[in-house]
């Protein structure tokens, strides 16, 4: 059955879609968004399909989610996704909440045997022999107006999820894919998983094993603290300081004149101001 397609940027064009499913039971979900100059991903676009239409909203144009919550809410209304996590994250960083239930394609074809994350585009090909074009994995979805290929590619990006969905969703039958299923779902629900945590930064940076001791301490305190400063000014991480040097500073922690070349750097970088005080609770913890 051939699909309708339906671009909605107003308020009022949501809502009266909203109220036009009445008997939604499925809806498959996702969503693009930019993240490149920002800590927080930014919602561009959300995409959404039935067994009747494929849907692409303008969160820019849109000033009353609302209508749009309800569905990301209701407990009878089973939200599809491909790799869920950053669609999530996105979900929950803008709307502070986290839609349930789920079924995610790519963790039912890791319960039904497949050996490694499978991608949206490599799923669709086996399972619908379809080819699917990703000539915009890499475009500007903040910018508008969007072309007719962004909107093309938006849309084959969910239609085929609402497909691959009733092709799986009665294959997952014993007891043992049912619970493997289920536990690796639940674990999308968490909110720990998409809410900001600078205690924890420091296990996201490249190369940390190779530290011990003091030197990894140092290394969490200037994760932790990049982290809170990215978060507060909404800035990429890697535009505070970057992994590379956060390494390099903790690796060199007691050399000679290591407080006086870890202050100087912090000062041409301008961020003195964020990371003195930090630095020397650190410093005067082992002097």
């Amino acid at each position: 059955m051939a699909r309708k397609y339906l671009f909605i940027d107003s308020d009022e064009a949501l809502k009266n879609w909203v109220a036009s499913q009445h008997d939604l039971t499925a809806i498959a979900v996702d969503t693009e968004f930019m993240r490149f100059r920002t800590y927080f991903s930014k919602l561009c676009l959300v995409q959404l399909a039935t067994d009747k239409e494929a849907i692409c909203i303008d969160p820019l144009a849109i000033s009353d989610f609302e209508p749009l919550l309800s569905i990301f809410t209701h407990p009878k209304i089973i939200k599809i996704f491909h790799s869920a996590s950053q669609d999530l994250e996105t979900l929950y960083t803008t709307f502070s909440l986290i839609p349930k239930p789920i079924f995610d394609t790519q963790i039912a074809e890791t319960v039904l045997g497949a050996d490694h994350l499978m991608s949206y585009q490599d799923t669709v090909e086996m399972r619908l022999n379809v080819l699917l074009e990703k000539t915009e994995t890499r475009t500007d979805w903040e910018k508008r107006p969007l072309s007719q290929n962004q909107i093309d590619y938006a849309y084959d990006d969910v239609t085929y999820l609402y497909d691959l969905y009733l092709l799986m969703k009665d294959k997952i039958e014993t007891k043992e894919e049912q619970r493997i299923f289920g536990d690796k779902t639940e674990a999308l629900y968490l909110v720990e998983k998409y809410a900001p945590n600078p205690e924890m930064a420091w296990m996201k940076v490249k190369a940390r094993k190779t530290l011990r001791g003091k030197r990894l301490q140092l290394l969490k305190v200037l994760a932790k603290r990049r982290e809170e400063v990215a978060i507060e000014h909404n800035m990429p991480k890697r535009w505070v300081v970057d992994d590379a040097a956060l390494i390099s500073i903790s690796k060199d922690f007691n050399q000679p004149n290591h407080e006086k070349a870890l202050s100087s750097y912090f000062e041409k970088q301008r961020m003195a101001p964020y990371f003195q005080p930090v630095i020397d609770e650190f410093l005067s913890s082992y002097s």
